[in-house]
């Protein structure tokens, strides 16, 4: 894994938004399928949001070493990718710029980034306290969660697959 993520200078931070946005604006009709497959990834997100957010408000704002804080992870290009044909809005840019630094978007009662602007890892990670609260919580929610990132993560290879499809030959 490299040391610092992709992008993590604001100039190839937003040249790769416009790159994502010219391509998109310029093969609009072609994207569809790739298009369907982020509303895909909407729905999923939504749908496990109130398990998340519960399940953070537990956990998350009693840690002493968030992960957001010790954590090396970035935006990937799928995420780019997710964000510009859903038409959410990305974050201003990476998660971190250096290596001695948490997430910039972490904030005094957590994110502040709406769960659909957060890269994919934040939201499919679950600490070992929160996989023990949501075992805690019975078998049909770890089936629902576990369901979930299952279909949001084929969502997301099906996204990126049919957007280089697309793009890639141009």
């Amino acid at each position: 894994m490299p040391e610092y993520p992709p992008w993590s200078q604001s100039k190839t931070w937003f040249e790769a938004g416009d790159t994502l946005k010219m391509l998109c604006q310029k093969n609009h009709r072609a994207l569809a399928r790739a298009r369907f497959w982020s509303y895909v990834i909407q729905d999923g997100i939504l749908a496990t949001k109130n398990l998340l957010d519960r399940l953070c408000a537990v956990t998350c704002l009693r840690c002493v070493e968030p992960c957001c804080h010790r954590a090396r992870i970035w935006a990937d290009f799928s995420d780019l990718v997710f964000w510009r044909l859903g038409g959410v809005l990305p974050p201003s840019g990476q998660l971190f710029f250096d290596k001695h630094q948490g997430c910039v978007y972490l904030g005094e009662t957590g994110c502040v980034l709406e769960r659909a602007a957060r890269p994919w890892v934040c939201t499919w990670y679950l600490c070992p306290e929160q996989k023990k609260l949501l075992r805690s919580l019975g078998p049909g929610w770890v089936y629902t969660w576990e369901d979930s990132v299952k279909r949001i993560k084929t969502a997301r290879q099906r996204m990126v697959e049919d957007f280089i499809e697309v793009c890639g030959r141009v």
